[in-house]
């Protein structure tokens, strides 16, 4: 009987010593993912692009360190609302949430729940607004992530007419003019549908710049 006693004590101290050791894993690789997000900017795989048609917000709803003050429902048109919860990740760039169309927001999104979102004022003509630039090409094209981390949907067909300088291809474009070229979304459409480059084609230096990746 003390043999038994002694074996379930030491499979007690060593399920003990395995659980700690899990446990130091688990932190360290917190602490690894915690570092590579201050080495750049956060992904934000935007899957909602929608214009502000109205917004019901608590009092003094605001975003304050990178969190949602409040909570707030988004009139996005045809009788359908998004709900932004309080502590929600976002960014507000946007002075005109009171105003009828007078933002548009951006979401990554779990369903019907906001992971993170960002307010920016809507473009004053044909529905384009101006993004940083394109830093990789993903998912065979379909997708772009900007220098900012923001990955968005890209158009079959994305112009390139609007700068003066030829380029064979997207993927050409973004490697010669890299993070000095402007992205332009159509924010009705949700995609991007043009790029154009710097006004000064002489500081655009392809020697220079990164050669772009595409990841599978």
């Amino acid at each position: 009987m003390r043999q038994f006693f002694t074996f379930r004590f030491w499979l007690s101290v060593v399920a003990v010593l395995g659980l700690l050791a899990f446990l130091a894993v688990q932190v360290r690789d917190t602490d690894v993912g915690k570092s590579a997000q201050a080495d750049g900017p956060t992904d934000r795989n935007i899957n909602l692009i929608t214009r502000v048609l109205g917004a019901r917000l608590d009092q003094g709803w605001t975003v304050r360190d990178g969190k949602t003050v409040g909570s707030a429902e988004i009139d996005t048109g045809y009788g359908a609302t998004l709900s932004i919860k309080e502590g929600t990740l976002g960014e507000l760039q946007c002075d005109a949430m009171p105003t009828p169309g007078g933002c548009y927001l951006m979401a990554d999104t779990l369903g019907n729940a906001v992971i993170w979102f960002v307010v920016l004022p809507y473009p004053p003509a044909a529905d384009r607004a101006t993004l940083p630039a394109i830093d990789l090409l993903l998912n065979d094209v379909t997708k772009a992530e900007l220098v900012n981390g923001w990955v968005l949907p890209l158009a079959n067909s994305v112009d390139r007419s609007l700068c003066p300088e030829d380029t064979t291809s997207l993927t050409n474009f973004v490697h010669k003019f890299g993070d000095q070229a402007t992205t332009i979304l159509d924010v009705a459409k949700g995609q991007i549908v043009a790029v154009d480059c710097p006004e000064n084609l002489a500081t655009a230096d392809s020697t220079t710049t990164p050669e772009v990746t595409i990841a599978a």
